[in-house]
């Protein structure tokens, strides 16, 4: 993981987190939570995962998307 990539998902995040902060009626406090927590937003990037497959930034959250997605399949199958 290289520091650009790391500079640039936080600046990513305290940008959208400033948002949150003057304007939270604007923005999903679950999108808040998650770049606050620094985890993926694996149901909230229209332009990320959910439409290219890919999120430039997994290497640089605290738990893997992967991790997520096995949690939230389970979850899903446990609960049907």
């Amino acid at each position: 993981m290289s520091n650009e990539l790391i500079a640039l998902y936080e600046l990513r995040r305290q940008s959208f987190l400033i948002g949150f902060i003057q304007s939270p009626e604007n923005f999903d406090s679950a999108l808040a939570y998650a770049y606050d927590s620094r985890i993926p937003p694996i149901f909230h990037q229209r332009v990320g995962r959910e439409v290219h497959d890919v999120d430039p930034f997994d290497s640089v959250y605290s738990i893997s998307p992967d991790f997520i997605e096995t949690v939230t399949d389970y979850l899903g199958r446990v609960v049907s």
